[in-house]
């Protein structure tokens, strides 16, 4: 799922000289560009927006630009995440997730998706078969269906994606994060 319309470009140039079945899911709503340079796009290699030390946030799809905005807030508050697109989801990307999750942060996955079989889920099922410990926590949808009608951000901020509620909830997390400490 591409982030913003350059990842867009760059999947479909590498699905062209891809061999096996593919699914990519494109947004329609204009999505603002993330990446001013083109990045190294491989399919099952995850694209590192920027780094941070306190936490990771790793989306998934058209919500990338919302998860920078977040990250922007969340420096407001000290908060220096590292933001990673996923743009990937079968096959995961072993080496970045790896780095992200024995880094010492809490890892945040955001998604246009319900908390079942999305890129969390895929993540946590990862940590598991690995045996790493890891603070993991969702950032999707409800389990539920939407009924409500409207734009897209609209109804993100209906489901508590909009970047300040992101960086909001984020902030409370990593209260209780250091609390436990």
């Amino acid at each position: 799922m591409s982030g913003d319309p350059v990842e867009a470009e760059l999947s479909m140039r590498a699905i062209g000289s891809y061999t096996g079945p593919v699914y990519l899911r494109l947004g329609r709503a204009g999505d603002p560009v993330v990446h001013r340079d083109p990045p190294d796009f491989r399919i099952g290699r995850a694209i590192t927006i920027q780094q941070g030390t306190d936490c990771t946030l790793i989306s998934t799809g058209g919500i990338l630009p919302v998860v920078v905005e977040a990250s922007r807030r969340l420096r407001e508050h000290s908060v220096r995440a590292r933001v990673v697109s996923m743009h990937t989801v079968k096959p995961l990307d072993s080496a970045t997730l790896e780095e992200c999750c024995t880094g010492g942060g809490p890892v945040f996955t955001i998604e246009e998706h319900g908390p079942a079989g999305g890129l969390g889920s895929a993540i946590g099922e990862w940590l598991v078969e690995r045996q790493i410990s890891c603070r993991l926590i969702s950032i999707t949808t409800r389990e539920q269906f939407a009924h409500r009608s409207g734009s897209q951000s609209f109804l993100r901020a209906e489901e508590g994606l909009s970047g300040q509620q992101i960086a909001e909830r984020i902030l409370a997390t990593m209260e209780r994060c250091f609390a436990d400490r």
